[in-house]
């Protein structure tokens, strides 16, 4: 499901930027469900996964037509956890540091 709302705003910003004559090139979604990448890279749907079918099925054609590019990152890898979740002080440390740098606000 979060593929999929991803993929609608990536194809929103790619046709605001192809209006503005910025280049096309493929746009790299990281995902750290593997069971959601080889859904929208190989669509083998099974009695369980027949209600997401017209959203695969968009991921796919966006895959086929070499607008987006869906690679593995692992959940300990995946910065943007900063913004959607309480996380544990170690990881949200990790993740401050990489987004502000090694040096940011707060630090003496």
């Amino acid at each position: 499901m979060a593929l999929a709302s991803c993929s609608c705003e990536i194809v929103w910003v790619r046709n605001l930027a192809l209006e503005l004559g910025f280049p096309q090139q493929p746009t790299t979604v990281y995902e750290d469900n593997t069971g959601c990448i080889a859904l929208a890279n190989h669509m083998h749907l099974r009695g369980r996964s027949t209600h997401i079918t017209l959203r695969v099925c968009f991921i796919q054609k966006l895959i086929q037509d070499g607008l987006i590019n869906v690679k593995q990152c692992p959940t300990a890898a995946q910065t943007a956890d900063i913004g959607t979740q309480a996380l544990p002080r170690v990881p949200l440390e990790n993740f401050t540091d990489q987004l502000l740098g090694d040096k940011h606000v707060g630090d003496k």
